[in-house]
Parts: C-alpha cells; structure tokens; sequence
C-alpha cells in the first residue's frame, strides 16, 4: 500500500511535469469522464507505481511537508488537464460523429 512519501511524489511530480497522459486518459476512461473520480484512480494508481518502483527521485532525496498552497497548485493543474482532456473528448466525438 503506498505511503504519504509516494502521494507526496505524486502531487510534486504534478506540479513540475504534469500527469503521465496515457494513465490520466486510461483513468478519465475508467470512470466515465467523471473527472473527480479520475483524478482520485489516477493518484492511487501513480502513488502505487510510485510504490512499486521503490525509489522515486523525489524520496531519495528527502521531502519536505507539503503546504497547502501548493497541494492547490497540484490541484489547479489537474483541473485544467480535465478541461483539455474535455476538449479532446469533444473533437473526437465530433469527428466521429461526422463519418
């Protein structure tokens, strides 16, 4: 089971490179675009591959306690990958739609 440290890589990964877009894509897909419910599997399932990888770079070198600034950081920044993630889904249902 994933500790803090990996939900803590997690929200640090995010905030400097972003979600990996395959597991955001496969976690908004799994939950039906119900984008809360995807932004919750898309931390557990990266927090336990974080876990599975035994040392992610953020923990070798030590880490410090989030603040609640930048969990709000973390947070901003997944909700405008939903709306990107939104806009995909539209274009593809549009092209789609149009054959």
């Amino acid at each position: 089971m994933p500790t803090q440290n990996h939900y803590d890589a997690v929200v640090q990964e995010l905030k400097q490179s972003g979600p990996i877009a395959g597991l955001w894509a496969q976690c908004f897909a799994e939950m039906e675009a119900d984008t809360e419910r995807a932004q919750a599997l898309y931390l557990r399932r990266r927090a336990e591959q974080l876990e599975q990888d035994q040392a992610p770079a953020a923990q070798e070198k030590g880490h410090a306690k989030l603040h609640v600034g930048e969990l709000h950081v973390a947070q901003d920044w997944i909700f405008r990958m939903i709306g990107i993630a939104g806009v995909i889904f539209s274009i593809a249902v549009i092209l789609y739609s149009s054959h």
